[in-house]
């Protein structure tokens, strides 16, 4: 009987990912990795994209990291933005990046050390 009782969520769990790879492999989305200096996942970090100053636009898509320090982001419609992305998360030092069109992006970012 306990063999049925998790039936559910993993028949939805195993769709949620088999969805998320779909899309991934539509090329509607981009994940931005987020680590320390030390390669150590960081979750809960804010990701956002904004455009480049002087372009007249405003912020764009933003997500924050998850355990494993993976952002989901939609991808712009444009072929060569001028976005950059921003990385924030209290106790480390917020980092802007140029975007770039890869499936994968990893950034690190570095921790603050009180003094």
């Amino acid at each position: 009987m306990k063999r049925h009782e998790f039936y559910f969520a993993r028949t939805a769990g195993v769709c949620i990912v088999l969805l998320a790879m779909s899309c991934l492999a539509a090329g509607c989305h981009q994940i931005v990795h987020i680590e320390d200096t030390q390669g150590q996942a960081i979750a809960g970090a804010q990701v956002t994209t904004q455009m480049a100053e002087g372009s007249g636009s405003g912020p764009g898509p933003s997500a924050t990291t998850n355990r494993f320090g993976d952002a989901m982001l939609k991808r712009t419609s444009y072929n060569d933005p001028p976005l950059w992305i921003i990385v924030h998360k209290p106790g480390y030092r917020r980092r802007g990046v140029a975007y770039s069109p890869d499936d994968k992006i990893v950034i690190q970012i570095q921790r603050i050390i009180p003094k």
